[in-house]
């Protein structure tokens, strides 16, 4: 959008001087001030309006000339609309430029900034995702702990009942070894006593047919004398 300049009386409200470089394909003009009826009073209630306050934002003419120049961008675009005016219009077109500039600028930030909401509440529902996930991933995580504790109890209990049962298999062990010591001692001194009879059946044995022989040459000599 070019906002023109013909007036040298209105360059000295540091506004800053825009020529057209190319046909614009649309070119609000702005009248200035009529003194005719019936826009006489409005136009110079405008004029001291804007001689006092600089601004012409609280006219009639304003809004009607904001409208019809916001139309005109949104159907040609702005860069090939060109607005213009002469005296009061001039004023017109320069507060009318800036405040649809502002407007425009305030759209694309306003553009901007959903666009970026957009992007951030993508983001958050993404991240919202992602925590649910990992919530869900440590939910089973705890769960399978839970488990191997379990698993580990169950593990350590059996351990302990075995390690119980290992202990009374070793004092059975040693009870039995005991026994069969024992056992030994009795088989060995029950050997040992039947070698014993043994000898002393022999030794009588013995001491019998000694006595035998002994009656025998006894009686021999008896046998003779008669």
């Amino acid at each position: 959008m070019k906002i023109l300049e013909w007036d040298q009386f209105a360059a000295f409200f540091e506004f800053i001087l825009m020529r057209p470089t190319c046909t614009p394909s649309a070119v609000l003009a702005l009248r200035g001030t009529l003194l005719k009826s019936p826009t006489i009073r409005r136009d110079l209630v405008d004029d001291l309006r804007f001689l006092a306050w600089k601004s012409l934002k609280g006219s009639v003419w304003f809004h009607g000339a904001l409208e019809a120049l916001s139309k005109m961008v949104e159907r040609f675009g702005s860069k090939n609309v060109c607005v213009g005016g002469h005296s009061l219009g001039v004023g017109f077109a320069l507060q009318v430029g800036k405040a649809l500039a502002k407007q425009v600028e305030e759209n694309s930030m306003l553009e901007l900034l959903t666009t970026r909401n957009k992007e951030l509440e993508d983001k958050l529902s993404k991240f919202k995702s992602s925590a649910e996930e990992i919530e869900e991933r440590y939910i089973k995580v705890q769960k399978q702990v839970e488990e191997l504790q379990k698993g580990t109890e169950e593990s350590n209990s059996k351990i302990s009942e075995l390690q119980d049962m290992i202990q009374k298999l070793e004092t059975n062990l040693s009870i039995l070894e005991c026994e069969n010591k024992v056992l030994r001692q009795q088989t060995l001194l029950g050997s040992t006593n039947e070698d014993l009879s043994e000898c002393k059946i022999r030794t009588l044995e013995s001491d019998n047919d000694l006595l035998r022989n002994q009656q025998k040459t006894n009686c021999q000599p008896t046998d003779s004398s008669e």
